[in-house]
């Protein structure tokens, strides 16, 4: 997950301005779509070196997609924010995210132990939510986009 969060950081550096805020979502609908494998994997019962390389190869991709997603966010939020503002607002944003990172992690883990046996489906769960935030956030990224379409650049 560590590197696919570096090859996430590495590939918004070559992306550069093609990130958009409008298609922003899209880096979220992504991570939702990697939690599939993941469940049905857990819950096909596959074997362990079959699962723990499902595992790996979406765990990767999902934290590539994630880092995607927070370059352009915060190339955005920057962008927007008045310069006197930028790290008071920045830290805001990371201190709710890392603060809401341990409550995530309890629910899971108080889901998982209710759940065992169906951990598969705690992930198809979180799948199915993660894509009903991806949809609710196309429509505040394009109407965030309309103040300011290209992030990378406007940073740059």
């Amino acid at each position: 997950m560590a590197a696919g969060s570096l090859a996430g950081g590495l590939t918004a550096g070559l992306l550069g301005p093609r990130l958009t805020v409008r298609r922003s979502w899209l880096t979220l609908l992504a991570c939702g779509v990697c939690l599939i494998p993941m469940g049905l994997c857990l819950l096909a019962g596959v074997g362990a070196v079959a699962a723990f390389a499902v595992l790996t190869a979406a765990g990767f991709v999902l934290m590539a997609c994630a880092a995607l997603f927070t370059v352009t966010m915060l190339a955005h939020i920057q962008a927007q924010t008045p310069a006197t503002l930028v790290g008071k607002v920045v830290s805001l944003l990371l201190t709710v995210s890392l603060c809401a990172q341990p409550a995530g992690q309890a629910l899971y883990g108080v889901l998982l132990e209710q759940l065992a046996g169906g951990e598969g489906w705690v992930l198809l769960g979180a799948a199915c939510g993660a894509m009903i935030v991806a949809a609710a956030a196309r429509r505040v990224a394009y109407s965030a986009a309309s103040g300011s379409s290209r992030c990378m650049a406007e940073t740059s």
